[in-house]
């Protein structure tokens, strides 16, 4: 691995472990055994680190929502998905954790989180739009149900970890995705046709025979 990536992993175990902004440029550097001359040679400000990261974040969740395009649009494949999605924010759980001290720097940071947010509200209305149209949620349901269906992913998915810091002692990742899913799965139950409840129901088979 090159500096930059050792410097990056570095970061995000640092960052993951005690927070983003409870760890300095100098407490990486001294973590690497390098000065933080040569680390800012790569990462100048800190912000072009919490960049850096975020766009590796953001690269390997499109790669998520690629592969799920990519194949058969169904409540069984939404939900492998969802834990595709989950276990990379927990591997990138630094940003999650500190979202809203992040929100207040991204002009500092300058990554175009915005622009993340809406094309990812733009993927959900895509797939619960075609979840109705292959009968996996009922026809019937209206723009506005639709809509909070979608509010209430995004919601999930922006801060469940946030919840399962606080909840979850010691936080065990398999243990709150599973919880997080099986929230999910709940609250879906409401929109779902019978053949939407089979597609749950084989994916949580599939889950615990994995588990």
């Amino acid at each position: 691995m090159n500096t930059k990536g050792r410097i990056l992993a570095r970061a995000i175990a640092l960052f993951n472990d005690q927070g983003v902004y409870q760890v300095g440029v100098r407490d990486i550097a001294r973590e690497l055994g390098i000065s933080p001359g040569n680390l800012s040679y790569h990462f100048p400000k800190k912000e072009d680190l919490i960049n850096e990261i975020m766009k590796l974040l953001s690269e390997e969740n499109d790669q998520c929502y690629k592969h799920f395009f990519s194949g058969e649009v169904s409540l069984y494949r939404y939900l492998k998905l969802l834990r595709s999605i989950y276990n990379v924010q927990y591997t990138y759980r630094c940003i999650y954790l500190n979202i809203v001290e992040i929100s207040k720097n991204m002009r500092a940071i300058g990554f175009d989180y915005q622009a993340v947010a809406l094309r990812r509200a733009a993927s959900l209305e895509r797939i619960f739009a075609m979840l109705a149209e292959q009968g996996g949620l009922r026809p019937d349901l209206d723009a506005a149900e639709i809509a909070t269906q979608v509010r209430f992913m995004s919601l999930i998915n922006r801060f469940w970890l946030s919840e399962a810091a606080m909840q979850f002692h010691p936080l065990n990742p398999e243990e709150a995705i599973s919880h997080y899913l099986r929230l999910v799965a709940y609250h879906l139950k409401a929109a779902v046709t019978e053949k939407g409840q089979a597609g749950i129901t084989r994916f949580f088979q599939e889950y615990a025979e994995y588990d």
